[in-house]
């Protein structure tokens, strides 16, 4: 599966200097911090990075030009060979998944002898260090056998929320209160369970006066006898001389445990997802509203941060005489559904948008030999059969 290798990928890239984990003072001045790799062993986090970055992943980049689509070489290294090392979809995977774990991605451009972008390697964050030199920003980047500096223009520095341009914010950010309380509870009730019967007791050796060493062999010789799993349910055997007493929890913190929750909601709400791109219910919306907040609300604004530094960096946006924008193309998200691939095919014929045969093509079948079918021509019904 393609989730597989690219998160091994990922795993070594996940990481950066100075920013290895999400940390933060709380009211109390308490210190906490969560790993962001670690954060992908909560299966809602896991969900919720996968699905945004394989929809970046899966959509192609196209280039306007006077609003008329073209296509040129640095579209082509997104779509289709970024280097001689990643494909397309992995490359554009890594770049989503590093914005949301980390909150930035970096991406280097590199330049043949005729000055043409050659092709885009992707830097891992514990490699980039940005720097202030005079009024300059440059990126020291550690490479195997040295370290080079770039300046603003020799890399791409891809954002997902900033408040000053440079220094960036993952969606984790927002959860690390969260996930700090959900990662110790679990802790706490998987040692519970896995200690079974012992988990927590006093054993006094009556009429014996015993050393620490003689303390521990006692210790060990008991939980190895009593606890665990293996154990639970058997009875068990201990001298006369000896009296245990099992210590009991608090039933408040148990209960603090069964009722606190790291809710799929606090997920989809951090990484601006609807419910049920998680596995949720959502019980008034259909799928075809579903996908429209989904692209509206969520992708379109990942995408307008990927091509806006496009954009920046790789184009001529200052030339008046003509203009450049680039698009993701997230049709895909609507044609996985046949019926619904039809309907708005039909709906582009009758608003001539596109002709019939053009609608055929998308939908897979052959043209047909009728030059009406090539028109631009409503229908006085706006049900058009194609």
């Amino acid at each position: 599966m393609k989730i597989i290798g690219v998160l091994a990928s990922i795993k070594q890239a996940l990481t950066r200097s100075k920013k290895s984990s999400v940390q933060f003072y709380n009211n109390s001045n308490y210190y906490s911090s969560y790993s962001n790799v670690n954060a992908l062993k909560n299966s809602d986090i896991f969900t919720a990075v996968h699905v945004l970055s394989s929809s970046i992943a899966t959509a192609k980049i196209e280039k306007f030009l006077d609003n008329k689509i073209t296509n040129d070489s640095i579209v082509k290294l997104f779509n289709s060979r970024p280097n001689n090392f990643m494909n397309a979809y992995d490359f554009k995977y890594v770049i989503a998944a590093n914005m949301l774990l980390n909150g930035e991605a970096f991406v280097k451009i590199n330049i043949d002898e005729d000055g043409s972008v050659d092709s885009l390697t992707f830097l891992n964050n514990s490699n980039v260090t940005i720097k202030t030199i005079e009024q300059d920003i440059i990126y020291s980047v550690s490479l195997k056998n040295e370290t080079i500096d770039l300046t603003q223009s020799e890399i791409l520095h891809f954002k997902y929320m900033t408040v000053d341009g440079f220094n960036c914010y993952s969606p984790l950010y927002s959860l690390v209160q969260e996930l700090e309380i959900s990662n110790r509870s679990n802790n706490f009730l998987t040692n519970f369970f896995k200690n079974a019967s012992n988990s927590s007791g006093v054993l006094k050796m009556n009429f014996a006066k015993l050393n620490d060493e003689q303390k521990d062999e006692v210790r060990n010789s008991f939980e190895k006898l009593n606890s665990g799993s293996n154990n639970s349910g058997k009875i068990a055997i201990i001298d006369p001389s000896a009296d245990y007493q099992q210590l009991k929890i608090p039933t408040e913190i148990l209960d603090f445990l069964n009722s606190y929750t790291f809710t799929t909601k606090q997920v989809a709400k951090a990484f601006n997802l609807p419910i049920d791109r998680l596995g949720g219910e959502n019980q008034h919306t259909s799928m075809n509203d579903s996908n429209n907040v989904y692209v509206t609300d969520t992708l379109i604004p990942f995408f307008s941060t990927l091509t806006s530094e496009i954009e920046f960096k790789l184009y001529d946006t200052n030339n008046l005489n003509f203009t450049i924008e680039l698009k993701f193309n997230y049709q895909y998200l609507y044609d996985s559904d046949y019926s619904t691939k039809v309907k708005n095919y039909s709906y582009l014929v009758s608003n001539r948008i596109i002709s019939a045969n053009e609608a055929r093509e998308k939908l897979g079948f052959d043209r047909v030999n009728d030059s009406t079918a090539d028109e631009l021509k409503e229908s006085p019904n706006k049900e058009v059969i194609i």
